[in-house]
């Protein structure tokens, strides 16, 4: 079922549509995603004691009601650098054979690669694709607190 078929249903919810998109940069340079094993290689070897820029962007729909009449569109983006320790020839061979490096435009916090993180300066939820932050910010903006958010059972997010 789409999202404007389970907006029209009956059982009217709230909703919140959010869609992400995460890049990191060293020097200014978007680093994209590895397509291959060997391009995995290289981006470790190149993030290994370095500080990468990391950029999330994101926009959210609210809709207080589940009706398409008041839904309440935001637009942001999230920025931290993370600084990374540096990596061994066999952590890095390790890490790109895991298959995590061509899932991921750099670095996984939330996964192998989170052992590697020294520091995070600035919104740490830009490094795992979804700002909390962000999405308690679009909800504000919509007329809503943040706790209108824990009775999951009310609310339809997708």
């Amino acid at each position: 079922m789409c999202i404007r078929d389970r907006l029209q249903d009956k059982q009217k919810k709230k909703v919140m549509v959010v869609s992400c998109d995460t890049i990191m940069e060293i020097d200014g340079r978007r680093l994209e995603k590895a397509r291959t094993r060997e391009q995995a290689f290289a981006h470790l070897r190149e993030l290994s004691g370095r500080t990468a820029r990391v950029t999330t962007g994101q926009v959210t729909a609210v809709s207080p009601s589940g009706s398409l009449k008041d839904t309440v569109h935001v637009a942001a983006t999230a920025h931290c650098d993370l600084v990374l320790d540096e990596f061994s020839e066999r952590e890095i061979s390790s890490w790109a054979e895991s298959g995590e490096p061509l899932r991921a435009a750099g670095c996984a916090i939330d996964a192998l690669g989170g052992a590697f993180v020294l520091d995070v300066q600035g919104d740490p939820w830009a490094v795992s694709g979804v700002s909390l932050s962000l999405l308690r910010r679009a909800a504000t903006q919509a007329g809503l607190s943040w706790p209108d958010f824990w009775n999951r059972g009310s609310w339809l997010v997708t």
